[in-house]
């Protein structure tokens, strides 16, 4: 399903966990209380230049229960390494989330299966019911009308970023060139998409994309419904 990723990606964007939850930092519960991606940053940009500093995320609750976390989460949303974090490196961030967190997210009952009535209760089910239903199916390979963590987890594998980009990375050499990515199956029917999408990904021009910058870019921003130019793992040539 060539819409695996940008479908996946809009539930992860709405129902994986933060930073901002760690104990250090974490917001009483409801999401009224819980500020956006955009006004975390503007807090946390104490001097207003539209970037955030590695003192400024530092002197964040997080960054002062835990200096050397914060810094290690710093360098990880400073996907060019330019000593400063921009709004979309750190609405890109924020996105991420492992299986079992944004399982446990949509596990509403705890019951530790995740049922159709769960799954299209999620923002990205309730904007799409039709379109999560389809998903949901395919989770459940078993066809047992639950779908659980190890089945969620391999569906979640099938669109996983680290996944793709090394499909895609057809020469090995831990970087994507703008031909390597221009040769998979999707990328083909849209030459010049495939392009513009590239250059987006590689925030520093060097010619090159990192599996950092791979990760950080977001294609269910870029790609239309339903025939995106963003290759998926299905798409990507096999090794």
């Amino acid at each position: 399903m060539k819409t695996t990723i940008s479908i996946l990606g809009i539930m992860v964007a709405a129902t994986s966990l933060s930073f901002a939850q760690d104990p250090a930092t974490k917001s009483p519960a409801g999401p009224h209380n819980r500020p956006s991606p955009a006004e975390l940053f503007k807090k946390l940009d104490t001097n207003s230049d539209g970037f955030l500093s590695l003192d400024e995320f530092k002197a964040s609750p997080l960054g002062k229960h835990d200096p050397a976390k914060a810094e290690e989460i710093y360098k990880k949303m400073d996907v060019n390494s330019d000593g400063k974090v921009t709004l979309d490196e750190f609405k890109a961030f924020r996105q991420r989330g492992t299986p079992e967190e944004i399982f446990k997210k949509l596990d509403t009952n705890g019951d530790g299966v995740l049922s159709l009535e769960e799954f299209k209760a999620s923002p990205m089910g309730q904007k799409n019911p039709a379109k999560a239903e389809e998903i949901y199916k395919k989770m459940d390979v078993n066809s047992d009308g639950k779908v659980t963590l190890e089945e969620f987890k391999a569906f979640h594998h099938k669109w996983n970023p680290e996944v793709i980009f090394k499909k895609l990375d057809t020469n090995g050499d831990g970087f994507l060139s703008l031909e390597e990515f221009k040769a998979s199956p999707v990328a083909q029917k849209n030459p010049a998409k495939a392009e513009e999408i590239y250059k987006k990904m590689d925030v520093n021009s060097d010619g090159k994309v990192t599996l950092e910058e791979f990760k950080a870019y977001r294609p269910h921003r870029e790609a239309p419904r339903g025939n995106g130019t963003t290759p998926t793992a299905s798409d990507a040539p096999d090794k």
